[in-house]
């Protein structure tokens, strides 16, 4: 028996620059519900199609090249100049007017999925001595499609972590989010 296994010819993977954020919102929210806006320049965004790796960034938005039931995949990681800062994304929505409520949307919900996969870690030993060893690290992506070509605001809100001083635990330094505006056009 054959199974038929999604395709997802986009994927956003959303690059956040947890030092510049630290350095400028020094009161983070500690509130889920209540993420603090970030300024676009603490965020990068990459984007990658199996098929037609057309795609623009402008101070716009993000224009991508797409078909109508194309998958989409959101994934996010931090930039934090070795400091082993991270982030996790924990939700991704599609933002209207009122007037807009009942109209189709450009993308379908965001789906979280949450999954684990085995990567190899570096230890420095006694000695200063290198060494790696495998463990389990889990890892969040977000899951839509594309339901019709126009322009759509998306929020996404992120949380991120810090090294503790002791340099063994990560603790909650705050909630953000960020809206990016995305345009869908048909692929020529």
């Amino acid at each position: 028996m054959k199974t038929s296994i999604p395709v997802f010819k986009q994927q956003i993977l959303i690059l956040i620059d947890t030092i510049s954020i630290q350095k400028k919102y020094t009161e983070p929210s500690l509130d889920l519900c209540n993420p603090i806006q970030i300024d676009l320049s603490n965020r990068f965004l990459i984007c990658s199609r199996n098929l037609n790796p057309m795609f623009e960034i402008s101070l716009n938005g993000i224009s991508l090249q797409a078909e109508i039931g194309d998958r989409i995949i959101f994934t996010g990681i931090s930039i934090d100049g070795g400091s082993f800062d991270s982030i996790i994304l924990y939700k991704i929505e599609t933002l209207q007017s009122v007037k807009e409520e009942n109209k189709v949307k450009v993308f379908g919900k965001f789906n979280p999925e949450c999954f684990e996969r085995s990567v190899v870690q570096n230890k420095v030993g006694v000695d200063n001595e290198f060494s790696t060893y495998l463990m389990n690290q889990n890892f969040i992506l977000f899951k839509s499609c594309i339901n019709k070509f126009s322009n759509q605001d998306v929020k996404i809100s992120f949380a991120v972590y810090i090294i503790d001083n002791d340099g063994q635990q990560q603790s909650l330094y705050g909630y953000f989010c960020f809206i990016q505006n995305f345009i869908i056009n048909k692929v020529n």
